[in-house]
């Protein structure tokens, strides 16, 4: 399979007409059911600066608001973003604010996505678990997540560095919670919960 790397703009040549006024969780009732492609992970350029606070609010690119026409986040600069070891092309994916998760409190456009009840382009799953790994150890991280959509469901996260494991349980909410790690991170891994929801605004230190 062709795993060439795409900027998350280029890859935004492969959507077609969106439906902004009757999508939710990313996913239109007249979206065209099409056979999966052989399509690269989307990656997105951002420069980080060092000893210093950085953001990560995927809005480098603009962004499409439907699944099908994306494929999974691969990187945003020297940040890589991984789904399933078993499932390749699994994974959360950025789209536009306008895909409808009914949340607030996000950073306008874009988010990263997930919807475990559909597929992307290339046929994968925006679906938990996801990692974060950072290039290095970082400190002071934090990131928001929630969903207007599984309000009440919960997702794990574990924080992991040369410090051990943090563990955090996020309840998801409209309104999007902020999670701050204390110890210094190499990853973050989000293992297991929700189906639906939007994670932004991803912090830290170098």
């Amino acid at each position: 399979m062709n795993r060439t790397l795409l900027t998350a703009a280029a890859l935004l040549t492969l959507a077609g007409t969106t439906f902004a006024n009757d999508t939710t969780g990313g996913v239109s009732p007249h979206q065209a059911r099409t056979a999966p492609k052989a399509l690269p992970k989307v990656v997105m350029a951002q420069e980080f600066n060092t000893q210093a606070a950085n953001l990560i609010n995927f809005d480098a690119a603009a962004a499409p608001n439907l699944f099908i026409n994306t494929t999974s986040l691969l990187s945003v600069g020297t940040v890589q973003f991984n789904g399933s070891s078993t499932q390749a092309l699994d994974g959360g994916a950025v789209l536009d604010q306008s895909s409808n998760f009914a949340v607030t409190g996000q950073s306008a456009p874009n988010f990263l996505a997930f919807n475990c009840e559909t597929t992307m382009a290339d046929g994968g799953v925006p679906r938990l678990p996801e990692v974060v790994r950072f290039a290095s150890e970082v400190s002071q991280v934090s990131l928001k997540i929630g969903s207007g959509l599984d309000v009440g469901a919960k997702v794990t996260m574990f924080g992991i560095g040369s410090q051990g494991v943090e563990k955090k349980v996020a309840t998801l909410a409209a309104a999007l919670k902020t999670v701050k790690f204390s110890k210094p991170l190499t990853h973050v891994l989000m293992s297991a919960g929700a189906c639906k929801f939007v994670v932004d605004d991803i912090s830290f230190v170098n």
